[in-house]
């Protein structure tokens, strides 16, 4: 078993969450983070970006900000199953934009309640909160999402090749104040947001 895993189930032994066998189906080894997912990674994410406001996104890539900060919701995740379906891809990672390494794996088949327990200390803490940056993407290279916490307001920013406006528009609605309160808060981007 991975070190980081074994420092994770000592961590948070007390977890009412399964820890061991969620980890064993979703953790994401560095090893085939490196291998199998980061070239796709860097098709997708500017690997020269650091902070806001610089681009996070590659070139060729348009944007679609929300606002948000956890890298899924409830509320949002069928429409990002639907979008990894229009994809043809069968999994998706998340991986956490920090110095230490932590990367999950999931299928598009599980549902929600098959990735999140609001009882697990862990997923609270680590996975599906608003204390670190997170990477969400395929490997369609067509797509990835970007979630910020080090704003006071929580930005999701997903990146697309313009082409595929119509998958977005149709899953992502995006009402018209929180448009403005976008603009507002990414004014360096907005020339390459598309609503």
């Amino acid at each position: 078993m991975d070190i980081q895993v074994e420092e994770i189930l000592n961590i948070y032994k007390g977890d009412k969450l399964n820890l061991k066998e969620y980890l064993q189906k979703h953790w994401l080894s560095r090893e085939e983070y490196i291998q199998e997912w980061l070239p796709f990674k860097d098709i997708i994410f500017n690997n020269t970006f650091k902070c806001f406001p610089d681009m996070v996104f590659n070139k060729s890539y348009v944007l679609r900000p929300l606002f948000s900060g956890a890298v899924l919701i409830e509320e949002d995740y069928s429409a990002y199953l639907k979008i990894l379906k229009y994809f043809n891809q069968t999994e998706y990672v998340i991986i956490r934009d920090s110095v230490d390494y932590m990367g999950f794996k999931f299928n598009v088949n599980e549902s929600w309640n098959d990735i999140f327990n609001p009882n697990s200390n862990f997923l609270m803490s680590e996975l599906f909160c608003f204390a670190d940056n997170f990477y969400l993407f395929d490997k369609s290279g067509c797509w990835g999402k970007y979630s910020s916490n080090d704003d006071s307001d929580f930005i999701d920013i997903i990146g697309f090749l313009p082409k595929f406006i119509h998958i977005f528009r149709e899953n992502l609605i995006i009402s018209d104040e929180d448009k403005e309160i976008i603009m507002t808060e990414l004014p360096e981007y907005k020339e390459l947001i598309i609503w």
